[in-house]
């Protein structure tokens, strides 16, 4: 039985380059939509963005009860530009020290990134573009797969998919948990309860998203050399161009 090689590094930018792709597109559709209602909607910080930014000391009163008394390491106002070519947006990153456990040598923080208008007022958006993306991604993807082509960033990358199994399920199985949690963000946003989840909270949801995204994204790398669960349970292979596909059981 011959296994697959991993062709991790290939597969890693060609996603990159698909996600970029896909998030230009995802911005251009919902940029007249955040011009008609800035206070409620912007676009998201893209895969690329430089900031410009200035320190501050004093906070909303919102910002205060959400922060609750906890060491503030930093704090700035930033200005940037979503994928470095859309219009200026705003934000408040704020670094908070965690406290300290007993015999802990190390510190920890939580890193806050809070919406404002230019002139600093608070806002809690939606970022409607994030879901665009991930749907963006999903449907391209099955689109190129179903014509027999590689995406953009599997071509630039030299990579082919290879099988007859179902396209659609395989890039549902592939970016579904991409919509799924942009999804969430998305309605808790909308639902501005954003600030209203204490911060110890909010770190471990992330740490619980990150150790799930490890588990089903980078654990197949290692353990199936590059065979993918969406891959095995979909019936295809992703390989060069100029190498034959293996067997796979």
């Amino acid at each position: 039985m011959t296994q697959e090689p991993r062709y991790f590094w290939r597969r890693f930018f060609a996603l990159i380059v698909d996600l970029f792709l896909a998030s230009i597109l995802a911005m251009l559709f919902a940029l007249p939509l955040t011009h008609a209602a800035p206070e409620k909607l912007r676009l998201s910080e893209g895969l690329f963005r430089v900031h410009l930014c200035q320190p501050i000391t004093s906070f909303p009163q919102v910002v205060t009860d959400y922060i609750d008394g906890r060491e503030v390491a930093e704090a700035s106002f930033c200005r940037y530009r979503p994928n470095l070519v859309f219009p200026p947006q705003y934000v408040a990153e704020i670094k908070i020290l965690e406290p300290k456990e007993p015999g802990a040598r190390i510190n920890r923080y939580v890193e806050l990134e809070i919406a404002t208008l230019e002139d600093g007022t608070l806002i809690e958006p939606v970022a409607i573009d994030e879901v665009l993306t991930a749907l963006i991604l999903l449907l391209g993807a099955a689109a190129f797969l179903v014509r027999g082509r590689a995406t953009p960033g599997k071509a630039l990358l030299g990579l082919q998919i290879v099988g007859e199994g179902c396209a659609l399920c395989r890039e549902v199985r592939r970016v579904g948990p991409f919509v799924l949690f942009s999804s969430l963000e998305t309605a808790l946003m909308a639902l501005g309860v954003g600030l209203t989840v204490p911060v110890a909270i909010h770190a471990t949801i992330v740490l619980i998203i990150l150790a799930a995204a490890a588990y089903y994204y980078l654990w197949p790398l290692i353990r199936w050399r590059g065979a993918m669960r969406y891959d095995r349970a979909s019936g295809f292979i992703v390989t060069r161009k100029s190498v034959p596909p293996a067997i796979t059981p």
